[in-house]
């Protein structure tokens, strides 16, 4: 399955984020890159880090718009650090939880975050 954000093409001329057939393709840097500079990607990372959440769960937690969120998840998605999961009921539910990718760079940033509370 190929990865596009947003519907955009690569940067470096190819069909977007996992497609490039040359080792000089920066795309799927770049985009992570992107989806990680939005204001809430890393707290939602952070959040989902704990052992999944629900939507309305993050939204509370974190006091964001509900488009804000949507849009934030999606883009977290797209690069490969989130997953939906569905679960069947009525009304059905559905709860967001990190992939390998999305633990392991929560776990690469855990350092850093622990330094800047200390010289606070």
């Amino acid at each position: 399955m190929q990865r596009v954000l947003r519907g955009q093409e690569g940067n470096c001329g190819c069909a977007g984020f996992g497609s490039a057939a040359t080792a000089t393709c920066c795309c799927g840097f770049d985009q992570l890159v992107h989806v990680m500079g939005r204001k809430y990607a890393m707290p939602v990372v952070n959040r989902i880090g704990r052992g999944g959440a629900r939507f309305s769960d993050l939204q509370l937690a974190l006091a964001v718009s509900s488009s804000t969120l949507a849009d934030t998840l999606q883009e977290l998605e797209t690069v490969g650090l989130v997953d939906r999961v569905v679960f069947p009921g009525r009304p059905p539910g559905s709860s967001y939880f990190l992939t390998a990718a999305g633990r392991a760079l929560r776990r690469r940033f855990r350092p850093f975050l622990e330094a800047i509370r200390k010289t606070d």
